[in-house]
């Protein structure tokens, strides 16, 4: 069984996901340090901190 409204789910997902690249710029506050995640149902981060800017462009 699927769900009927997965796929416009999805799309409103990636076009949230468009906008907030588009209109910020966001960046790590330690280059260095690794993502890390758990993935289950849905993906737990652990930590990681970023700054986020809004583009003036």
């Amino acid at each position: 069984m699927t769900c009927p409204g997965r796929h416009l789910a999805l799309m409103q997902v990636s076009k949230v996901v468009a906008s907030l690249i588009h209109c910020y710029d966001i960046r790590q506050v330690d280059p260095d340090s690794v993502w890390s995640y758990q993935a289950n149902f849905t993906a737990l981060t652990h930590s990681w901190p970023v700054y986020v800017k809004k583009r003036m462009d």
